[in-house]
């Protein structure tokens, strides 16, 4: 199950606009939905049975959409059921993106 989700997607006065988190994607490890950081600082989860949304992982450094994002498509790999993400423009991100629903982890690999 695939869920594509745009969070923080807002004017920040500097007349740009920013999205922090793109592409979400369903564990079946704990039911939750994941998204990695696009511009935001961290990767986020949504708990659907309590409808709350955490930060997680390690941080990265900002960036600004369509000039220096860090990741855009995430999938679930069915040999270890971790989500992984390409990097999306190599200026910031330079690494596949990790995240490990049991561990509770995000971080470059």
């Amino acid at each position: 199950m695939i869920a594509k989700i745009i969070l923080n997607h807002v004017h920040d006065g500097k007349n740009r606009l920013q999205c922090g988190h793109w592409n979400g994607v369903f564990s079946p490890t704990d039911g939750r939905i994941y998204l990695g950081p696009r511009t935001a600082t961290q990767a986020i989860r949504f708990n659907p049975s309590t409808e709350k949304w955490e930060a997680f992982g390690d941080t990265f450094a900002e960036s600004q959409m369509l000039v220096n994002d860090k990741w855009f498509s995430v999938g679930l790999s069915n040999v270890d059921n971790c989500i992984y993400a390409a990097p999306m423009l190599g200026d910031i991100a330079n690494h596949v993106l990790k995240i490990d629903p049991l561990k509770g982890t995000a971080r470059e690999v």
